[in-house]
């Protein structure tokens, strides 16, 4: 359990463990601060394609993915470089990537 050199922080963590269980208070308030960007980013970018078509019925918005920086590993592009230039070497026919 943490513990805060202050008295109010700690009361406020301790209410904080007790509602977490029912609904997550920062979550709700990021949920709502990721709205509110995730609206201007479609007015922002209305602006810039007047023909865009925003809105549908699958639009599915992921709130709390965006950060300015992103873990990168180049492990993984290595690999991918790996794989492709083995499948052009054996040039197959059919080539099922899953």
């Amino acid at each position: 359990m943490k513990v805060f050199p202050s008295r109010y922080k700690n009361i406020a963590y301790f209410l904080y463990r007790i509602i977490n269980p029912i609904f997550d208070p920062i979550k709700v308030f990021m949920g709502l601060y990721g709205h509110l960007w995730f609206f201007r980013d479609i007015v922002l970018y209305k602006i810039m394609d007047k023909k865009a078509r925003l809105f549908s019925i699958n639009i599915f918005p992921i709130l709390n993915e965006k950060t300015p920086l992103i873990n990168f590993d180049a492990h993984y592009f290595h690999q991918q470089i790996w794989a492709f230039e083995n499948i052009m070497n054996n040039r197959p026919q059919k080539h099922v990537d899953i």
